[in-house]
């Protein structure tokens, strides 16, 4: 069994870098956060690396290698009932890196803009459109999606299956 951590976890624990962090806690393998800057962090400096860089992207993959450390998921904040466009590019920008260090997963927030004012009907039938669209645009990366069980509705029986039916790709889980 592998065991990861999340770099905001190690940063917020004190280790001056995700790489020292890991090397203390003799943890291997991390999860990145994907800033809505489309950023994330370095794993062996305070350098924020803009994912939409190749060369940045290139950059955290060689960190990774150098370091023995596996990038086992990208996770994104996105909100699919605020700016759609604005959140798919997000998505798959980060479905792009990921493909490119190695990580098989995105995880995407369940959050959303008016998730507590809106009936279930409309939540579902929101957040599965942006499902399908950031589906679409990361097809070529056969990165899969993972749903946070985040906040109001991520922790819903009825929403998350509501969703999963709705959009019914094996690339969303």
């Amino acid at each position: 069994m592998e065991i990861a951590i999340r770099d905001g976890s190690l940063i917020a624990a004190g280790f001056p870098t995700v790489a020292a962090g890991l090397r203390a806690l003799e943890v291997g393998v991390v999860e990145l956060q994907v800033d809505r800057d489309l950023t994330a962090r370095s794993l062996i400096s305070d350098d924020r690396l803009p994912l939409g860089d190749e060369a940045a992207v290139r950059r955290l993959a060689e960190e990774a290698r150098a370091h023995g450390i596996r990038i086992c998921a990208l996770l994104c904040a996105q909100d699919f009932n605020g700016d759609r466009a604005a959140a798919i590019d997000y998505v798959a920008v980060a479905a792009r890196a990921a493909q490119a260090v190695g990580a098989a997963t995105v995880r995407i927030d369940s959050i959303m803009t008016g998730q507590r004012e809106l009936p279930l009907d409309e939540r579902i039938r929101i957040y599965a459109d942006g499902c399908r669209a950031a589906l679409a645009a990361t097809a070529e990366t056969g990165v899969a999606l993972g749903i946070e069980n985040h906040g109001h509705q991520g922790n819903d029986p009825a929403w998350m299956a509501g969703v999963l039916a709705a959009v019914a790709d094996p690339r969303l889980g």
